[in-house]
């Protein structure tokens, strides 16, 4: 990766303290109660959404500019699509082209810049080993870690290289925008959300019924309660501590990490997907993706997983369980062993793993997987290798 194109991949994540230009773009609010519904449409934008506590909705949206001139804010703010109303008792929003709560650095210097150490030397590490994650480990990984982004932040990190001589980074030769886009929503009111290419924070825990359909983008919750749920994601950056409730459709899922799950139904396919701790009454259906599960709790009762070309590592709870697992044409990994279950001519499935509880501790809940042409892997708290042959 080159100095040049690390700078404009940090920026992107650093939150910004400036003394800048204030700009009140977009500013709204509307009564609302039980029965009122809020439809959101969103392209090419980024959301902040969060629990409202005065019974209203709000739609705000503020930027800040630091180096930009009259004509340049106009511009950037011209650019902008963000329109709310409401009609009887739905608001609908629409917006295009919001960049919220995301700072955006322009380099206007003469010389290169030079990065000091390699910032990103770690997240580039590649290991062949799988290990039991904890649900604080999973949970730390989705959180966005706060890094300073002060003027000496930067000049310990990055320098200017001009014709050969290296120089300190100035305020002078970049210019930053930072805008911030928030939704405030009463618990009672329904959400219908569209998106496309978008990046969706629900910064709280959201107990509102939720209908959201996301193509292409991101979406960040910290928890997700309500059993109405029904959430379709295509191509979609997945993290959530917390999901309570609810149909889950999951899609072309490269970076699916979920800390807890209870009460969901999912199904999915093309996906790779981390789970923290299963729940009760979680259910999962799947076509051709990985899944990494590694932890249970100690009353999860019952968890089924249906699949085809799946590939899945779990690991054991660490109480007293009882385990089933059904397949044909798949292939199971435990330790050293390898049970493989040839297909059949009518595709019928055959017990190939069973574990009965020893019934002398507490008993966890039972566990049931039904497999075709798949591969699992039961894992150990140990560190194991991944056999990378499917």
């Amino acid at each position: 990766m080159k100095p040049q194109f690390k700078w404009v991949v940090m920026m992107l994540i650093l939150s910004l303290q400036i003394h800048a230009q204030d700009k009140n773009v977009y500013n709204k609010n509307f009564e609302a109660d039980k029965s009122t519904i809020m439809v959101i449409n969103v392209n090419d934008s980024s959301i902040i959404i969060e629990p409202s506590n005065d019974g209203k909705v709000h739609v705000d949206y503020n930027s800040q500019f630091d180096g930009y001139s009259k004509k340049e804010i106009k511009k950037e703010v011209e650019r902008i699509t963000v329109e709310a109303v409401k009609f009887e008792n739905t608001i609908t929003l629409n917006a295009s082209y919001l960049k919220g709560d995301r700072a955006f650095y322009t380099y206007n210097g003469t010389g290169s810049l030079v990065l000091n150490d390699d910032f990103f030397s770690n997240s580039l590490t590649k290991n062949d080993t799988l290990v039991r994650k904890s649900k604080d480990s999973l949970l730390k990984e989705i959180k966005v870690k706060s890094i300073r982004s002060d003027l000496s932040f930067n000049k310990n990190h990055f320098k200017i290289n001009e014709n050969g001589k290296i120089k300190n980074l100035t305020k002078a030769n970049f210019k930053v925008s930072r805008s911030k886009f928030r939704i405030l929503v009463p618990p009672y009111v329904k959400l219908i959300i569209t998106g496309k290419e978008s990046k969706l924070y629900f910064n709280q825990t959201t107990i509102n019924e939720l209908n959201l359909n996301l193509k292409k983008g991101t979406l960040n919750a910290d928890k997700l309660i309500n059993n109405k749920n029904k959430v379709t994601l295509d191509n979609v950056i997945l993290s959530t501590a917390y999901l309570l409730g609810g149909d889950y459709e999951l899609k072309n899922i490269s970076k699916g990490k979920i800390v807890a799950l209870n009460t969901v139904t999912i199904n999915s396919e093309f996906s790779k997907v981390e789970i923290g701790e299963i729940q009760k009454g979680v259910k999962i259906t799947d076509f051709n993706s990985e899944y990494k599960l590694y932890n249970w709790s100690d009353d999860f009762e019952r968890f089924d997983f249906f699949s085809e070309y799946s590939k899945i590592h779990h690991f054991d709870p660490k109480n007293d369980f009882s385990f089933l697992f059904f397949g044909n044409n798949t292939i199971s990994y435990t330790g050293n062993y390898k049970i493989e279950m040839q297909p059949t001519r009518n595709g019928e499935k055959f017990k190939m793993m069973e574990r009965k509880p020893k019934g002398n501790e507490p008993f966890s809940g039972h566990i049931n997987f039904d497999i075709i042409h798949g591969i699992i892997y039961s894992h150990k708290d140990k560190t194991t290798t991944i056999i990378n042959n499917h």
